[in-house]
């Protein structure tokens, strides 16, 4: 899957069109779903609440720095969060592994 997603990175910036795949929303516990959580988000929630920075996240899932702000600042907003150590403590308490 990492060499895939590589792949769809190197083509997407050559310029030639990918279709957007659906994701599976399964992976989002039902309480998060609930507030409007996508499994994007919970891919990146998994990696702030193991103590990444915005930048790591964004290597990590090959995202820009902007599109992790983004989504970092989605999930405060959607689960009323305070800040990125309730993020973590969130994450805990419904179960999701730390990335």
């Amino acid at each position: 899957d990492h060499t895939a997603r590589r792949c769809r990175m190197m083509l997407g910036a050559a310029g030639v069109p990918m279709p957007r795949r659906g994701r599976d929303e399964s992976s989002v516990p039902t309480a998060l779903r609930a507030l409007g959580v996508t499994s994007r988000e919970v891919d990146v929630l998994k990696l702030v609440a193991a103590g990444l920075s915005n930048r790591e996240i964004g290597n990590r899932l090959f995202l820009s720095t902007k599109t992790v702000e983004r989504h970092v600042g989605s999930l405060l907003h959607r689960t009323g969060s305070a800040d990125r150590a309730a993020l973590g403590e969130l994450a805990r308490a419904h179960g999701i592994p730390n990335g």
